[in-house]
Order: C-alpha cells, then structure tokens, then sequence
C-alpha cells in the first residue's frame, strides 16, 4: 500500500508538473494547433496524397502558389488543377511545379473568375475533364442518380480563392462589404455545391478545403467586412460537414485558418471602397509566417483529413486560444490593443506593429484617461 502511495505522490508532485511544463514549452514554440503539430510527427505523410487529383483556386499567387509548390514537391504522381484569372501567371506556376519533378502532363490550368458564379458549372465541368474518368463503387451507382460506373475525377478542392480588407468598418462604403460577401462568400459557396452536384456526390467521396482565416474565428479590428465573410464560410462548411457526414460520409470539409502569412493578400486588399486597394503602403512580412511553413503544415492537414485547424506564429495563435476558451479575457485583449492598432493602420503600418508594444499602449492610454476623467 505505501508503495502506491509513494508511486502517486511522485506522479502528483513531479511527473504532472513536468508533463504540464514540457506542453506549455511546447505550445509557446508552437506555429499551429498541437493537432497539426502531431499529425506532422506522427500521421500520414504528404505523399500520402500520391496519385490524387487536387484543383486548388487562387493558385497564381501565396498561398495557393505555394500550395501548389509544397504538393509537388512531396508528390511526384500527384495531379494539379491550377486556377485563377490570370493565365501567365498560373503559367509561370505551373512551370515551377514542373521543375519540382512533375510531368507536363500533370498540371493543368483552368481559367475562373470566382465572383463569376454563372459559369461555375462550366468551369467544374472543364476541371472533372482534366485527367479522364475513375470507376465508381456500385453502391453507389445504386444510391445517386447516375447511370454509368465511371466518373470525371477530382479527389480534392482548395477553395483558396477570395480577398481582403483594411479599413474602418464605419469609413468603409457598403460596396467593400457587398463584394467581400460576394467573392469570399456567394464565390466560394457557389464553387463548391457545383462540384458537390456535378462530381462528387456521384463518386461518394473526396475533400472539400477552405481557406478561412484566423479572423473567422474572432472579428479582427480595421478588417470587419473580411471577418464577416470568413465568419460566414466558417459557419456553411461546418454545417456541410455535418450533412455530408450523415448523407455521404465518405465526402468530407476541412477548414484551415491562417494567421498573418507571406502573401499578396495586404497588398491586394480592399481599402475604403470596393474600387480602392491597400497596394504595397506600409507592408511588413518580417513578422509573418513564411509562405513555405504555412503550405506545409497545410499539407500536412489534408493529408490527414483535420476537420479545422490554425496555422499562425504567437500571438495571433495564442489570441485564438483565448477567444476559444477564455473569450472574456481574450476581448480585453482585443479591445485594449485596438486603439494603438488602428493608430498604426493609420500611419500606413499594416503589420500593426509589436503586441506587447500594443498592449503597453492600451494600458498607458486606458490609464491615462481615467487620469484625465478624475
């Protein structure tokens, strides 16, 4: 008996403070959420995805290039579909992908304008067509609607297509938040039920990818209309993913969540008015995540299938904790750092600067008007 004892006291007094130390070490060096980070370690590597079929939109630039870029890399008999408006640059893509070990013949471009959402079926049909046809399980032949055991194939969609903003939500014309919703939203939206109409319900299987953003998951100050449209993406695909898991549970969503990564999208954001943009004013990348990372560990998410996931560097990731699980301390934060935030916005310093410099600043101004009220 006094062994147990003994046994238990070293677990309650050592061993549990140590577990609880090395994870919160862990969670501080940490560029996503643990779930990622072990899948990484220890889940399916990214050549899993051999031999798969993936259409990734918005893949003439960040993100979406570098998905592209990652998938070849890791992938030699993998197959791209790369879309988005302008066909040199998915061109100049297309021919990095090829240089990483693809064969020409592997790398498709098709053409789409996602606000475009009368040519969707059009352009669907133009992907399915990319690498022939695949045969499908008679089960279910018998459950849909098809009358043939072959289908046009594409195993994966990355819905990465859309915009961003910077501006005030009250200096922001209605016309900012209309065209957000349209394109990140109504785009996205429309893109996906035809694929899931025109392909994979007749298959019974495949992944559906969105690219959300840390701001779906709390309203980011200075950025309201694009955290409302990935508010609302956030809201669709978890609700599709619970239909899809009770009428065709071999179709699955995952929805990835970045942080402030390396890409176009400060530049090309929408300032005050859906015909401004920010443009190259004020950008700071030396504080973001390297594009490179951010695609791997996205990856690393679709190879193992994660229903959601947050990919940042501290302390965007940490604020996501905190709004998750503390969110009364995590709106503190946020209301206390956005004052010196949009001071910075103002000043054209679109990284907004330090957190621990915002914070100090909150602090001093909130104390300095109670200073000034008494």
């Amino acid at each position: 008996m006094w062994l147990i004892c003994f046994l238990f006291e070293i677990m309650f007094y050592y061993i549990l403070p140590l577990i609880l130390v090395v994870q919160f070490i862990r969670f501080c060096l940490a560029d996503a959420d643990l779930t990622v980070l072990y899948k990484e370690k220890f889940g399916r590597p990214i050549s899993s995805l051999n031999g798969k079929v993936v259409w990734i939109t918005g893949a003439s630039s960040g993100i979406g290039e570098y998905a592209a870029y990652n998938l070849a890399q890791n992938c030699k008999d993998i197959r791209l579909i790369l879309s988005a408006r302008r066909e040199d640059e998915l061109k100049r893509v297309k021919q990095a992908c090829i240089g990483y070990g693809l064969k020409e013949s592997a790398v498709k471009i098709v053409i789409l304008d996602l606000a475009d959402i009368q040519k969707h079926n059009d352009v669907v049909a133009e992907a399915v067509q990319c690498f022939g046809v695949v045969s499908i399980p008679i089960a279910h032949l018998l459950r849909s609607n098809v009358i043939t055991d072959e289908v046009s194939n594409v195993d994966i969609l990355i819905n990465n297509a859309g915009r961003s903003q910077r501006s005030l939500a009250m200096q922001a014309d209605i016309s900012v938040d209309q065209y957000l919703c349209q394109l990140n939203v109504i785009g996205t939206i429309s893109l996906t039920k035809s694929i899931l109409h025109n392909h994979m319900y007749a298959r019974g299987k495949g992944l559906l990818v969105v690219i959300s953003s840390l701001a779906g998951k709390f309203g980011v100050p200075g950025s309201s209309g694009y955290s409302a449209s990935k508010f609302a993406l956030h809201g669709f695909f978890e609700a599709l993913n619970s239909e899809l898991f009770a009428t065709n549970p071999g179709i699955k969503t995952s929805i990835i969540c970045p942080g402030a990564v390396v890409s176009n999208v400060g530049k090309n954001a929408l300032s005050d008015n859906a015909d401004k943009q920010v443009g190259e004013s004020g950008m700071d990348n030396s504080k973001k995540m390297p594009t490179d990372r951010f695609a791997h560990l996205m990856s690393v998410a679709i190879a193992n299938e994660i229903d959601e996931v947050w990919i940042s560097n501290h302390l965007p990731l940490l604020m996501t904790y905190l709004m998750q699980y503390t969110p009364s301390v995590g709106k503190w934060l946020m209301n206390l750092t956005t004052g010196p935030r949009l001071k910075a916005m103002a000043s054209g310093k679109l990284d907004y600067g330090n957190f621990f410099s915002m914070l100090w600043a909150g602090l001093f101004d909130r104390f300095r008007n109670k200073t000034t009220k008494k």
